[in-house]
């Protein structure tokens, strides 16, 4: 029939025959809108939506697309092996097509093979379960849709699905609708994602870094992890700026492998120029650390020299006291006894003796002796007794190194001698034999140790300060010493706390100055280190020590103060050599090669005609390397990187994520390559 004259803003949409009684013609309201008296036979249908139902109708389809994205994904990273297996299968038919010159039956391809578990295959088996997918209605929807399939390789976090779903998938769908029908639509697709994928790996913060320490980390209880955050702010609080593979592996007593991870850092132009220079102001904060904590312990001696006679001083009238205590206590059993009188029998027997007659004339012709038995009958006990002493000081005399004519016979002699005098005065007072009691007994258990320990050693006025610096710490100290230093610095301290103060001092700061001086090529930073060790030597030393300092006035906060120094200093030295290699080198590179989830597609494609060219790739992995470098120098010196730490010591990451784009660009270039 002929069309019919509409009125201005109609046009007609449908216009069935004349003959066939289909219902009314339908005609369209174009924008121009204006009421209009329409023929008989026509219906008005408003083809312009409002805004809002455009808007509702846009966003439906998105909704419905983005779920049948994520469930294409999901299939796709699914048939990957079979995709695999179809390709290595096509690879394998060729071949065999090319070398017998026949073609390979259908029903034995290998290519069949993988076809059960290929991307169309296990499509139209869902579908069969579930129903067709939902295919997108609009240009918003088919966006949606390819955004949601690569969200099931993204990972969880919003930052993950951003770098790795949302910026590959809206690049990838655009780059397929401008190739749209020119043959190179799906390798457009791939490259788009791949190209946003790598631009998001590159901009965004995410890095590498805390996986390459996790395998250091792995095993690491929570407590050391504490006690390792302890000694850094113990570092802290003292000026010294300790790392985290330092503080660890002392709290771990060097059962980790972070020193490695950190040395290779540090070797990296990103993380050297993190590390370098904390290293450089080492051995300046270590210096000023050690000054300040001798100042503690004692101010600086106005004359070193002279502590050694100070303290010799000491140590000589405590040795006096005691002889005089012992002298004191036995003077009234010798009192007692010095006016018995011996009988003849006993006189003729010490008569008879050697050295009797040389002794008697050595004491009545020396004034100083004669003065002890003056008024004495030479019978009597206390007269026996000087005689007895004179046996005694000459078999010391004849056994003496320094005497040229030393000879131990007549030592001998004298001794036999003394012992026969000894014996006779005993029977003949028991007031006597107490006296010689109390006299042994003093010697044996007050007198004689002190002199065998630090006091006896420096008890002299003409001891040089070395001289007794090094009773009071030798380098090879007995066993169980501990309790003689202490006793000795104590006499010291009665006497003058100043004196036994500069000597702890003037110990501690010669270890220092010999330890930490300069190499030859320059400041020490293993300086702390090596004091550390040298101060308290072995275990007997470190007791040693901790006994001198807390002798001390405060002795207790002293050696808090001293020790907590020397634990941080200690840490200092948790660090392999610098051109040490360990079998950890290799694997902290290689991931420290790696950039992020995204940016693991720059190595991870190589198959699907995308393989990077090899100076791409080199130029990759050296960016991330690095990226990741710096990231990890930033962690370990970051004293707030308890939780991370923490985190990666109970779930190492295993890198299992590291994969995620590549495994949907994959699947698209599987696809891609049946197409």
């Amino acid at each position: 029939m002929a069309g019919p004259q509409l009125p201005p803003g109609f046009s007609l949409i449908d216009e069935p025959a004349a003959d066939t009684g289909a219902g009314p013609l339908v005609v369209t309201v174009r924008p121009q809108r204006q009421s209009a008296t329409l023929p008989d036979g026509f219906t008005l249908i408003d083809d312009e939506p409002g805004a809002w139902d455009a808007i509702k109708s846009t966003a439906a389809d998105v909704v419905q697309s983005l779920p049948t994205g994520i469930i294409k994904g999901a299939i796709g990273l699914a048939s990957l092996p079979g995709e695999a297996a179809r390709a290595v299968g096509t690879f394998a038919d060729a071949a065999a097509e090319k070398i017998t010159g026949t073609s390979v039956p259908a029903a034995v391809q290998a290519n069949s093979l993988a076809a059960a578990l290929g991307n169309d295959s296990l499509t139209k088996k869902f579908e069969a379960a579930t129903g067709k997918l939902y295919e997108p209605q609009t240009r918003a929807g088919k966006f949606a849709r390819t955004v949601g399939e690569f969200v099931p390789m993204a990972g969880g976090g919003i930052a993950n699905q951003l770098r790795m779903a949302v910026a590959p998938g809206l690049a990838s769908e655009a780059a397929g609708q401008i190739a749209e029908g020119t043959g190179f639509e799906q390798p457009a697709r791939i490259a788009a994602a791949l190209t946003a994928g790598l631009g998001a790996s590159m901009v965004g913060r995410g890095n590498r870094a805390p996986e390459a320490l996790a395998p250091a980390l792995h095993g690491i209880d929570d407590a050391s992890l504490m006690n390792a955050r302890a000694i850094m702010d113990d570092a802290s609080r003292q000026g010294i700026t300790l790392t985290w593979d330092e503080a660890i592996n002392h709290a771990t007593k060097g059962a980790t492998n972070l020193g490695d991870v950190r040395r290779i850092v540090e070797k990296t132009p990103e993380g050297g120029a993190v590390l370098r220079p904390i290293m450089a102001e080492r051995p300046g904060q270590v210096e000023a650390a050690a000054r300040r904590t001798f100042d503690d312990l004692a101010p600086q001696p106005a004359n070193p020299s002279s502590l050694g006679r100070e303290a010799g001083a000491i140590a000589e009238n405590r040795v006096n006291s005691v002889r005089d205590a012992i002298n004191t206590a036995s003077d009234p059993s010798y009192a007692a006894a010095s006016g018995v009188r011996l009988g003849p029998a006993e006189m003729a027997r010490v008569r008879a003796l050697p050295g009797y007659p040389e002794a008697v004339e050595a004491i009545r012709k020396d004034p100083q002796l004669a003065r002890y038995v003056q008024g004495m009958p030479e019978d009597s006990v206390g007269f026996l007794n000087e005689v007895k002493k004179q046996l005694d000081t000459s078999a010391a005399n004849a056994a003496s190194p320094v005497n040229a004519q030393k000879n131990a016979q007549r030592s001998a002699g004298y001794g036999s001698d003394a012992a026969v005098v000894k014996q006779v005065g005993e029977a003949a007072s028991p007031d006597y034999a107490r006296a010689l009691a109390i006299q042994a007994q003093g010697r044996d258990q007050i007198l004689q140790p002190i002199l065998d320990g630090p006091i006896g050693k420096i008890a002299s006025r003409d001891t040089t300060t070395r001289q007794a610096l090094d009773a009071l710490f030798p380098k090879d100290p007995l066993a169980g010493s501990a309790g003689e230093v202490s006793q000795a610095m104590q006499t010291l301290v009665r006497s003058k706390p100043v004196v036994a103060q500069q000597l702890v001092r003037l110990h501690a700061e010669g270890v220092f100055n010999q330890a930490a001086k300069n190499l030859q090529a320059g400041e020490n930073v293993m300086g702390g280190a090596k004091f550390a060790a040298a101060i308290r030597g072995n275990a007997q030393q470190a007791e040693n020590l901790e006994a001198a300092v807390k002798a001390l006035p405060q002795g207790d906060v002293r050696w808090k103060g001293f020790n907590n120094l020397l634990d941080v200093l200690e840490a200092t030295g948790r660090r392999p050599a610098p051109n040490s290699v360990t079998a950890i080198d290799t694997v902290t590179l290689d991931r420290m090669k790696g950039g992020t989830k995204a940016g693991e597609v720059g190595n991870a494609i190589l198959t699907g005609g995308l393989k990077l060219p090899s100076r791409i790739s080199k130029w990759y992995e050296g960016v991330q390397q690095g990226r990741n470098a710096e990231g990890l120098a930033k962690i370990l010196v970051d004293p707030n990187a308890l939780p991370l730490l923490r985190a990666l010591a109970r779930e190492p990451s295993t890198g299992s994520k590291a994969i995620a784009l590549s495994s949907r660009l994959g699947a698209m270039a599987a696809q891609a390559s049946r197409d």
